[in-house]
């Protein structure tokens, strides 16, 4: 037992200690732990983000948020909540697939920070899979960045 419980602690200390931003959902989307490199790139302390549930949703106006989840610390506003929400991965993967999308985290003057996020759905230990999530760890000069004045490319 007590050699499985040092598995444990060195890896989750694995994860604490990385460059990279690594973070885990719960079943309901719940971020249950984020490590300071996601917290750093996020630009929020790690006890928001592990406040925070992700959902989909296409609101774009922040503004005070009128129904918060009451079984979860409140998300301040719905600016806040649009953040969270960057940190949703697609539903194949909350379905228990592998997969990939990409994240974002908005800079000073309206720019967005594009980064890919991989994930890996944890199976099997609950009735919805939990969900490990890498987001690159890649410079800002390596990462897309795109204005709000500069319209994507859809090709």
């Amino acid at each position: 037992m007590a050699k499985s419980r040092t598995n444990k602690s060195n890896l989750f200390r694995a994860f604490e200690q990385s460059n990279q931003p690594i973070y885990l959902l719960d079943g309901d989307r719940n971020v249950i732990f984020c490590n300071q490199a996601l917290a750093d790139w996020m630009g929020y302390p790690i006890e928001a983000i592990t406040a925070w549930q992700c959902d989909f949703h296409s609101e774009l106006t922040p503004s005070r948020d009128s129904a918060p989840d009451s079984s979860r610390e409140v998300v301040e506003t719905k600016s806040e909540r649009l953040v969270a929400n960057q940190l949703c991965p697609p539903l194949n993967v909350l379905s228990g697939e592998a997969g990939s999308f990409w994240i974002s985290r908005g800079l000073e003057g309206g720019s967005l920070e594009f980064r890919q996020a991989r994930c890996q759905p944890l199976v099997g230990l609950e009735e919805k899979p939990l969900v490990l999530v890498f987001v690159d760890a890649m410079s800002s000069d390596q990462a897309a960045v795109f204005s709000s004045e500069q319209p994507l490319d859809p090709e």
